[in-house]
């Protein structure tokens, strides 16, 4: 079960490996092969996404597949610090059961992880994420039926945290990890090697294709789709404008995604967005995206893994990799069901199995021990008798130094106790000036939408009031104009630029010729 004391997610460690194609090392006498199993294309691929005969699969081949994220339940439970380890699993489960609402008679593959939290706080804070039984054997039902165990069973989203456990990125700095494939999308922003930020997205390969159908009045199998986002379709340019659309529809998405993740952390930086998709894309969409977003775009294959692909994605590569990791026993997210029985001697019956045949071999040699236990003791005592009046004069010394170390640190103790109230204090001006600050920030970019729109729509303003209610922005503002068409088209404009809602007016009061009225939104 995945226990992380990192800040939020995962933990970070940085060593470098190198491996051979399709294998993995996890003792100098024994090497094991491990393959992606593709449940959607019902295929094996090996570290290069070669695809292997099935034929070529044996019982002692480690298996790794992946699952849609959008299985995934996730429920955030907080527990007493005092909880004992042993009770940690099943209370974290009785509590996401409760809290998700879920049917106890349904069982649940569960991993959790420890949210980062002051060292003096009452509660720990976990991360609880449950996959449900039902839908791995849905899934895996014909595989299981041929290959009986999967050793690594793991949801797309988690995957890509392989590339900094396995030091492949360094965990300085800031990335944008982004995986579109064909049931399954997401959003990962990393800093510092860890997930800050995560999100599902709705626009996948398998929704690209239905649009452009819908569209194009086309009937298309995902590999004849595949050409006309590559533009290698005969008849690629007569559905340019369909093809822009599609672009433009997964990139406002990733915008939109982009920019609430800055708002959420402002003092994180991208430095790079890496882009996975299981369909190819022509080249320029990527410089075009990084344009858009101002952040440098690449494919996510061209990451320095060592090897060669056969396709555009590297989830296959990056799961077996994952696998490898959790093999040689790294504490990641695991979710099979199917596990692989321990060898012989750790299973219980082997252990018992081990001990009878101990047993036999001290029961032979019993009488030869008790002859030579019987001159060891003998031996013993002599010099226990020599050694007492040598310890003895060490145990005074020892009590003075242990009454100068009780003193030492009852001084580190209370010196230790003002530097935590002093940074306590620190902390509280820090988070309050940072809140001042942001709140001046978002002030001043709604005065100037408002007086932007203002200028445009012929509106005059006349003061603008900017409060908190209830955990949302409420903006008012009394404004005049020389006719009511004016005011339309002021609330029209703040309306489409989308970072507004509940936009409205007062009764709209002619005077000397204007008409005034009070303007009301709530900032997105």
């Amino acid at each position: 079960m995945l226990q992380s004391s990192a800040q939020d997610d995962f933990d970070t460690k940085s060593t470098h490996y190198q491996y051979d194609s399709g294998v993995a090392v996890f003792s100098k006498k024994k090497a094991t092969e491990i393959l992606f199993f593709d449940s959607r294309g019902l295929e094996f691929l090996d570290l290069s996404n070669q695809a292997i005969p099935q034929e070529r699969v044996s019982s002692s081949t480690r298996l790794v597949s992946a699952i849609p994220s959008l299985s995934l339940l996730r429920a955030v439970v907080e527990l007493p610090k005092s909880t004992a380890p042993d009770l940690i699993e099943e209370s974290l489960l009785e509590a996401a059961y409760e809290q998700l609402g879920l049917d106890v008679e349904e069982e649940y593959a569960m991993q959790y992880q420890r949210r980062g939290m002051p060292y003096d706080a009452a509660r720990y804070e976990y991360d609880v994420f449950l996959l449900p039984h039902a839908v791995i054997h849905e899934r895996f039902e014909g595989l299981v039926e041929s290959h009986s165990y999967i050793d690594c069973l793991i949801p797309y989203i988690f995957i890509p945290q392989v590339l900094y456990k396995r030091g492949y990125l360094s965990p300085k700095g800031s990335q944008v990890f982004i995986h579109i494939g064909d049931d399954d999308a997401f959003f990962l922003l990393f800093d510092e090697g860890e997930v800050i930020y995560s999100k599902s997205l709705e626009t996948k390969i398998g929704n690209l294709r239905e649009l452009f159908m819908d569209r194009t009045g086309l009937d298309l199998g995902r590999e004849e789709f595949a050409k006309y986002l590559t533009g290698r379709a005969p008849d690629s340019e007569s559905y340019e404008g369909a093809l822009s659309y599609l672009y433009q529809t997964l990139f406002s998405e990733i915008e939109e995604t982009l920019s609430f993740a800055r708002r959420l952390h402002p003092n994180v930086r991208p430095e790079i967005i890496y882009l996975n998709t299981a369909a190819k894309f022509k080249e320029e969409l990527y410089s075009y995206l990084g344009e858009m977003l101002m952040v440098p775009c690449a494919r996510a294959s061209s990451i320095p893994l060592g090897m060669d692909y056969s396709r555009d994605s590297i989830m296959a590569t990056l799961a077996i990799l994952y696998a490898r990791t959790v093999l040689e026993g790294e504490d990641l997210p695991n979710f099979t069901i199917y596990r692989r029985p321990d060898p012989f001697l750790k299973r219980d019956g082997g252990r018992v199995v081990t001990l009878l045949g101990i047993s036999l071999i001290l029961s032979l040699a019993y009488p030869f021990y008790e002859g030579i236990r019987w001159w060891s003791l003998d031996q013993e005592v002599d010099f226990s008798v020599s050694q007492s009046a040598i310890f003895e004069a060490k145990a005074k010394g020892y009590q003075g130094e242990l009454a100068r170390l009780k003193e030492e640190k009852e001084r580190l103790e209370k010196a230790i106790s003002e530097k935590e109230e002093s940074y306590r204090l620190f902390e509280t001006s820090l988070k309050e000036i940072h809140a001042w600050q942001q709140k001046y920030v978002d002030k001043s970019r709604v005065l100037n939408d408002f007086l932007k729109t203002s200028f445009q729509s012929g509106v005059s303003l006349e003061n603008l009031l900017i409060e908190e209610d209830n955990g949302s922005v409420r903006l008012e503002v009394n404004a005049s104009a020389q006719g009511q068409r004016a005011f339309s088209g002021f609330l029209r404009e703040l309306g489409e630029s989308g970072r507004y809602f509940e936009v409205g007016t007062e009764e709209i009061v002619k005077e000397e010729g204007r008409h005034h009225s009070l303007i009301k939104a709530v900032i997105r």
